[in-house]
């Protein structure tokens, strides 16, 4: 074999090959793009699905809204946000305990969705569950540090919770952050301490909130 033919058969090798990886490469194009067309027509689904919803959930049929939302959670089982408005319906129709396990069940999904600690709060509170609040306030400070509604009302859970010297940091942190009138927070720092037996700081902040 001359080492012309060599060269020869080499490049027909390599003509294959091309062939062959260009085969692979189209079909993966091909592949992602119908990946990509099937995740957007599901999104536009669930978009549809999510319009209808809100648009009865906004017209107070509550009844109507949990039907809606437990269909577009039977077919999307991963979507924490779906069992987080679900437990919202479920709370508005005053099924707390199912409104809890299907809020639950959105912050194992996604530990970082905001509103659904935030309604677990909110149940919880109006239930005296403080300890169980205090977990979602953990979560929900961790999530909006700089949500100073939401580290107020955990200082306002550590006060059930009798916890006052923890109150008492959450009460200063709104405290230094805060502008305006601070009357309601001068209010809780005097009574957490005075519950701590600290006298001469509830004489201090009872004297500022205009209480002493």
């Amino acid at each position: 074999m001359t080492r012309m033919s060599i060269w020869r058969y080499m490049e027909v090798g390599m003509n294959m090959l091309d062939m062959v990886f260009n085969a692979k490469t189209l079909t993966l194009v091909l592949l992602t793009i119908i990946v990509l067309l099937y995740r957007r027509m599901i999104s536009i689904k669930r978009q549809k699905e999510l319009a209808t919803f809100y648009d009865v959930y906004s017209r107070k049929d509550f009844d109507t809204a949990l039907w809606l939302i437990n269909q577009y959670v039977d077919n999307n089982t991963k979507d924490a946000f779906g069992y987080m408005l679900k437990g919202s319906v479920l709370k508005d129709l005053e099924r707390m305990n199912a409104a809890i396990r299907s809020l639950k069940e959105a912050v194992m999904i996604n530990v970082k969705l905001f509103e659904a600690h935030k309604l677990l709060i909110e149940i919880y509170m109006s239930d005296g569950c403080y300890k169980e609040a205090e977990a979602h306030f953990n979560q929900g400070v961790k999530l909006q540090k700089t949500n100073f509604v939401m580290r107020f009302n955990r200082g306002i859970n550590y006060m059930h919770l009798e916890d006052y010297r923890a109150a008492i940091k959450d009460f200063h942190y709104v405290e230094k952050r805060v502008n305006g009138n601070k009357k309601y927070i001068y209010d809780e720092l005097a009574l957490a301490y005075k519950n701590t037996g600290d006298m001469e700081q509830y004489s201090k902040y009872a004297l500022l909130s205009g209480s002493y």
